[in-house]
């Protein structure tokens, strides 16, 4: 693949006995694959620009779960990668026609970056997206590029400006209307998902009972509203694909986060930060402007006796009867009223532990922190530092129940 081996770290072992410039420069922990489709073909031609490496910072997914005061789940944010590269000979100057790359230093191109895992040659995708930024500084052999990509989700709230609301339709009817389980949830969803495909959940085995197809302001919007419709979860995934996966999925396997290996500025949020005791559920049948609600406990019960209530409130075209609200307000209420730990996690250079995809179910076991070998899954996914030093920062959400 051309994965290159760059910037290898002198002396650093960050969890082992040595100390920084007290050995020769150590095996390169990491191989990298920056590629850019400069030219704009739709292909990636082998060449790889990680030999200019010098820093990379990641973000993708979320940091909460829950909005602020209970108003809904969190959005997730576009995913975006800043990639720092050496420009000491204008490679990536844009007025440098002597460039091999000119005339194509502009946005809009894609970029793969990947990550192999050196002592098992094992291939993580870490990000994938479409250049919005490129931005030189410096001059001479101190010259510098900082690129800057963001993932598919800025494409589809970018897509309406220039499609409307008659490709939000199309892909809402192509996504789930009506149909049985995560394999039809996103298939056949306009030029995106056949431009960078999808990777979908075929163990999905619930139904969204759509009676119609509601046209929300941005695609995303719609997107992630129909998946938290069943409490699901859509994203794009560090290989660029769309994905959806079921609430009830669960590898056999998961990964595992021991105490041992992670940094020690772990933290978890107090109890109170997500702790709800009423539900609210606002739904609709679409076919009238009438918004019904359903609230758990049922509406009939005295909250007045309830100790200062904290409520969480969500607003649903996409549940469309009584049944599926009164069943999804009350998997909600079971799992905020649980007292569900939220913890962040920290590692350095573990490559076989630093690249889960979101939304993947992990566990973790930090008996300090009174977490014994419990699940959550990953709600965000933070990167930054050097081609042979990564951290990376997961912050974690709880599990809704997946035996109903």
């Amino acid at each position: 693949m051309g994965l290159t081996a760059t910037g290898a770290v002198y002396g650093i072992t960050t969890y082992g006995t040595e100390y920084y410039g007290a050995s020769p420069t150590l095996p390169a922990t990491f191989r990298w694959g920056v590629e850019v489709d400069w030219d704009g073909d739709g292909l990636f031609d082998g060449s790889n620009e990680a030999d200019r490496f010098l820093q990379i910072q990641c973000s993708r997914g979320r940091k909460n779960f829950l909005q602020p005061n209970g108003q809904g789940f969190y959005p997730l944010s576009v995913g975006t990668c800043h990639i720092t590269l050496d420009n000491s000979d204008g490679r990536y100057d844009a007025w440098n026609t002597t460039s091999p790359l000119y005339p194509n230093v502009t946005y809009g191109k894609d970029v793969r970056v990947r990550v192999v895992d050196v002592a098992t040659n094992t291939t993580y995708p870490f990000f994938y997206g479409v250049i919005s930024d490129v931005v030189p500084s410096g001059y001479g052999a101190n010259a510098i590029v900082k690129i800057t990509a963001e993932d598919g989700l800025r494409y589809l709230r970018n897509i309406y400006l220039s499609n409307g609301s008659n490709f939000i339709a199309r892909t809402i009817y192509s996504i789930y209307a009506g149909s049985t389980g995560g394999s039809n949830m996103l298939y056949g969803a306009a030029k995106w998902f056949t431009r960078w495909g999808d990777n979908i959940d075929t163990n999905g085995t619930e139904v969204i009972p759509i009676a119609s197809a509601p046209i929300d302001t941005y695609a995303i919007d719609s997107l992630t509203g129909l998946a938290e419709s069943y409490l699901g979860y859509f994203f794009v995934g560090a290989n660029g694909n769309a994905c959806y996966t079921d609430r009830k999925t669960i590898p056999e396997s998961p990964v595992n986060y021991d105490h041992a290996e992670l940094l020690k500025d772990l933290t978890i949020l107090q109890p109170q930060v997500n702790y709800r005791n009423r539900v609210t559920i606002y739904w609709s049948t679409y076919s009238s402007t009438d918004i019904y609600t359903t609230k758990y406990p049922s509406a009939s019960t005295d909250f007045d006796a309830v100790s200062a209530p904290r409520d969480f409130i969500y607003t649903s075209n996409y549940i469309q009867s009584t049944a599926t609200a009164d069943s999804i307000s009350g998997k909600v209420a079971a799992l905020m009223s649980a007292l569900n730990k939220t913890p962040i996690i920290k590692l350095v250079n573990r490559p076989d532990k630093q690249f889960p995809e979101l939304f993947n179910y992990v566990t973790v076991n930090v008996p300090s922190l009174g977490i014994d070998t419990e699940g959550f899954r990953v709600g965000g996914i933070e990167h930054y530092g050097t081609p042979q030093k990564i951290n990376t920062t997961l912050y974690l959400e709880p599990v809704f129940s997946t035996s109903t």
